[in-house]
């Protein structure tokens, strides 16, 4: 093993790497740093993890996690590009958790141990990528988000399964390129704890037909000859029964045929009907707040509907509530309207919440709104963790009185700042505040407010 200040060449022999600008045990590859894979070798992390903030030149190298620490300590993590060429699971027990995404252009391999907790963060597989060695005690799962991913081309696929994903196609056409991904979240509370999307570039006309794959561990307590498949055009917010042709509980598959699109599938109890049937959701900007429409053509059971806002359509948190109709059979009209609107485009959805406190989620939606009295107050970086950096230009020295408020209304910080006469540039430290959405809102009578996200 050669080594300097910048790069660690790994020479074709088998190591456990016990540390290399180490932090707790592991591999850190500090920011600057090269880490080389030279050749086909394995890098063994014994009861370790690995984060990355340089370089990794994975080579056709096998990057192994092994022992038995707890998988808490098991972390890909790091701000770096991460791309594997092979990565193995072989603990004892205890998997691995992700905190980033991560690409593999080789084989993930599950050797022994548990899982990969995918924890919110993708796995892309490119288009050469594959899985290997997945059971119901040793797979990918992630209840709480993030999905696996493969790209390839489909010209008439014969029971073709990428990458070893878990779904078979075939069909007669040229699907042309083609991305899966593989999902383990629940949907409306009710489906299994897997579900693939299929996005083919040519998606019509297909005459296709599937074999799903699923494992014991992912039928979230249904029984087994009691669901069937069901396809979603609009991102899980209505459902519609798939021609389903079959279900082998041995080896565990279920099969549709005569499929002309793909979109989102997933497996529910038979029978299964969403608690409201979403017709729409639209948004428009009026006089600089926003105004959200909705309609339901039925409702069994609605409770409320919860408005929950986002500034990048990823983190949302909570902004209003919509008193549900109950239980109805015609169509049923809301709207709800956002006076703490952030400049530039805001993301919508809506949860509906059930009377037992079920809910799923609506598509998301984006609303502009063209800046104007806050236009020329900036904030950066947004989001933001620790401090904030606040723009304001004044045409007068004055005192500016200003509050940062939570969704509740709570206020977290009053603040005093004195300006003066053109530009003004302030430090506003955040990093007491929990994680959500927040506002600076100025007190003079416009009530002014500009909007962040701390994360």
């Amino acid at each position: 093993m050669k080594t300097n200040f910048f790069t660690l060449y790994i020479l074709p022999v088998v190591l456990s790497v016990i540390p290399f600008f180490s932090y707790a045990q592991g591999i850190n590859n500090t920011g600057g740093t090269s880490l080389v894979a030279n050749g086909s070798v394995n890098i063994v992390i014994e009861n370790g993890g690995f984060k990355n903030e340089g370089t990794f030149i994975k080579g056709t190298s096998t990057f192994v996690f092994a022992g038995s620490n707890a998988t808490s300590s098991s972390v890909i993590s790091g701000t770096a590009s991460t791309d594997f060429y092979n990565l193995t699971l072989n603990k004892s027990p205890n998997g691995i958790q992700l905190n980033r995404n991560i690409d593999v252009s080789g084989t993930v391999t599950f050797q022994s141990g548990d899982s990969i907790f995918l924890n919110n963060y993708n796995v892309n597989l490119g288009s050469t990528g594959s899985i290997s060695g997945e059971d119901n005690s040793r797979r990918f799962t992630g209840p709480t988000g993030g999905y696996i991913m493969i790209t390839q081309a489909l010209n008439a696929p014969s029971s073709v399964n990428p990458g070893n994903i878990g779904i078979s196609i075939t069909s007669a056409a040229n699907m042309g390129s083609t991305v899966i991904k593989r999902f383990h979240t629940i949907w409306a509370n009710q489906s299994i704890r897997r579900s693939f999307e299929i996005l083919p570039a040519n998606n019509s006309g297909l005459d296709a037909s599937i074999s799903f794959y699923y494992f014991q561990a992912e039928l979230n307590g249904i029984s087994e000859p009691a669901f069937q498949l069901y396809s979603s055009s609009d991102n899980g917010v209505t459902w519609s029964l798939m021609n389903n042709t079959g279900l082998y509980p041995i080896p565990d598959y279920i099969t549709s045929s005569s499929i002309n699109s793909f979109g989102l599938q997933s497996a529910f109890p038979t029978g299964f009907i969403l608690p409201v049937q979403l017709l729409y959701l639209k948004g428009s900007a009026v006089n600089g707040n926003i105004l959200l429409n909705w309609a339901t053509s039925s409702e069994i059971d609605n409770d409320r509907f919860e408005v929950e806002r986002s500034s990048n359509g990823i983190s949302f948190a909570k902004t209003g509530t919509v008193k549900g109709k109950g239980n109805s059979d015609v169509q049923q009209t809301y709207q709800f309207m956002d006076d703490h609107t952030l400049a530039g485009t805001n993301y919508y959805r809506l949860k509906q919440v059930d009377y037992n406190q079920n809910f799923i989620y609506s598509k998301v939606i984006s609303v502009v709104v063209q800046e104007k009295q806050q236009a020329h107050i900036s904030l950066a970086p947004n989001p933001a963790s620790n401090s904030l950096h606040l723009y304001i230009p004044a045409n007068k020295p004055e005192q500016v009185q200003l509050d940062i408020i939570d969704m509740n209304g709570k206020i977290h910080k009053s603040i005093s700042l004195w300006c003066n006469k053109g530009e003004n540039n302030f430090n506003i430290q955040i990093d007491v505040l929990p994680k959500g959405l927040y506002y600076i809102r100025f007190a003079e009578k416009s009530k002014r407010s500009i909007g962040f996200l701390k994360m």
